[in-house]
């Protein structure tokens, strides 16, 4: 485990926490398969599911700058996690300086909780974030 700075970013909103922090990255992918009449499966198709992220760890500093404010405080920094989940709105997640950013994420899932050993300044955080894919349109061409 390592303190990494992650920073979401929704449109104009910034949230930033710097985090004693386990990431996992999932990239999977599905095949369809078909029995054919000799007995053996055919795959004919093959698509990529989402790339997921999870990240897992105490957050012991966190800065939000919104449109209308900028706080340091926890309760606030959580809020508005909490409201940018429920929104559903896409945003784009950065962990560290090395990684690379991912656009087009929703949070699957957010869970955090103050312990005694956290107090009220710190927390512990479990998020889950899915890349999001989205197709494109189709074009129809006359000739």
């Amino acid at each position: 485990m390592a303190i990494k700075t992650v920073t979401i970013v929704d449109g104009n909103d910034y949230y930033f926490f710097d985090c004693v922090l386990r990431v996992s990255k999932s990239l999977t992918g599905e095949s369809s398969t078909y029995a054919m009449e000799d007995g053996y499966s055919s795959v004919d198709n093959y698509s990529n599911t989402p790339n997921s992220i999870e990240i897992s760890g105490m957050i012991s500093s966190a800065k939000m700058i919104t449109n209308t404010a900028q706080s340091t405080d926890m309760g606030d920094f959580l809020n508005g996690i909490e409201k940018l989940k429920e929104s559903g709105r896409v945003f784009s997640v950065t962990i560290g300086r090395r990684h690379q950013t991912l656009q087009g994420c929703l949070f699957s899932s957010v869970s955090y909780s103050h312990t005694e050993t956290t107090g009220e300044n710190s927390a512990e955080v479990n998020m889950t974030i899915s890349q999001q894919r989205t197709a494109r349109a189709a074009q129809i061409v006359s000739t």
